[in-house]
């Protein structure tokens, strides 16, 4: 009797791989020079992006490092750790107050989104730009968006460029974008299902107690 060994990798959302109809969005996808925004799929990817999170304009650009580059610097102090909505506010509060923008990495922000409650474009409101990634627990192959007032995306365009993220026909990597925000955001919910039962199960193993993480 043979037995198979089915090797499942948590190390991280990252690993993540596109679905079969996400493939087939990307097949389809029609495509143009973005460096001249003409791709369509990118165009409409940018723009669908920036109402979702309630913002003024979007570019997509290679990946979450990049978009947080063209931005402000990012901290990580707090290892990824979603900030209590309160706390959001009241930085943006102090720091507009004395003249400065701010900058949300926000790569996992529809997994807080679910978790607590609060819509995305609550939970940006009053950042002047955010980050979000696509290649994460949203299932891409690859992307970012960067989103904000019209005339940070538009100086946006061109620091993309200079350091090295202008894409030609992006739209077959765009398409898959499109399909995450339509079609995977609800899917996270399941992710969070998973993981607290592992986390649950760690637990346990190690004779600890605690509460609900995921």
């Amino acid at each position: 009797m043979q037995i198979i060994f089915r090797v499942i990798d948590l190390r991280s959302d990252t690993l993540t791989k596109p679905s079969d109809l996400m493939r087939k969005a990307m097949a389809e996808s029609v495509v143009g020079d973005d460096c001249y925004k003409e791709d369509p799929t990118v165009n409409e990817l940018e723009s669908y992006a920036a109402k979702v999170v309630g913002k003024e304009a979007a570019i997509f650009v290679p990946s979450g490092t990049m978009s947080n580059l063209i931005a402000e610097n990012t901290h990580n102090i707090c290892n990824g750790t979603p900030l209590p909505l309160e706390f959001i506010d009241k930085v943006c509060e102090i720091a507009k107050s004395n003249g400065f923008a701010v900058h949300m990495d926000g790569a996992r922000v529809f997994n807080a989104s679910l978790k607590t409650g609060q819509p995305v474009p609550r939970i940006v409101k009053n950042c002047d730009s955010v980050s979000f990634c696509l290649s994460k627990g949203l299932g891409c192959p690859v992307g970012s968006i960067l989103a904000g007032s019209t005339k940070l995306i538009e100086r946006a365009i061109r620091c993309r460029r200079v350091l090295g993220g202008g894409m030609r026909q992006a739209g077959v990597l765009a398409a898959a974008g499109l399909f995450a925000l339509k079609e995977n955001i609800e899917r996270l919910h399941f992710d969070h299902k998973h993981t607290l039962m592992i986390a649950s199960v760690y637990i346990k193993a190690l004779g600890l107690s605690g509460g609900q993480t995921a």
